[in-house]
C-alpha cells in the first residue's frame, strides 16, 4: 500500500508538473504578445513624432515663403 501512495503522490506530482508548465508557456506568450504590442506602440509614436516634426517643417517653410511675399509685396 505504501508502494501504491507514493506512486500516487507522484502521478499527483507529474500532473502538476505538467499545468504548471502549460502556465509557464502561456505567461511566457501573454509577455510575447505584449512586448510585440508594446513594440507596435513604440513603432506608432516614433512615426507620430516623425510626422509632427515634417508638419513643423512645412510650417516653418509656409512662415518663411509668407514673409518673403511680404517684403516683395511692399517694396
Amino acid at each position: 500500500e505504501e508502494k501504491n501512495n507514493i506512486e500516487q503522490k507522484e502521478l499527483s506530482l507529474q500532473k502538476t508538473n505538467v499545468k504548471l508548465s502549460a502556465a509557464l508557456r502561456e505567461v511566457n506568450d501573454r509577455r510575447m504578445a505584449f512586448k510585440t504590442f508594446m513594440d507596435s506602440v513604440n513603432e506608432e509614436r516614433l512615426h507620430f513624432s516623425s510626422a509632427n516634426d515634417e508638419l513643423d517643417l512645412v510650417k516653418r517653410k509656409i512662415d518663411a515663403a509668407q514673409q518673403v511675399l511680404l517684403l516683395i509685396s511692399n517694396p
